[in-house]
């Protein structure tokens, strides 16, 4: 997550149709690989890892609908 942290700073270096494109994809995968944990990735998780995901997953949201 810190990486995709990290890479949120390039929406201020790059246009828009770019910036758009990248948030929505990165949020495309996010929620993809939220909805295919299995029942044991489940129990395992560990809450500050999804509260991260979940932060990140906000944060380009706010790109895609400010």
């Amino acid at each position: 997550m810190k990486v995709l942290r990290s890479l949120s700073s390039i929406f201020e270096f790059t246009d828009k149709t770019f910036s758009l494109k990248f948030a929505e994809d990165v949020c495309s995968a996010l929620i993809f690989r939220l909805d295919n944990l299995s029942e044991n990735e489940i129990k395992e998780l560990d809450k500050d890892i999804l509260r991260g995901t979940i932060d990140v997953l906000k944060d380009y949201m706010k790109v895609i609908q400010p």
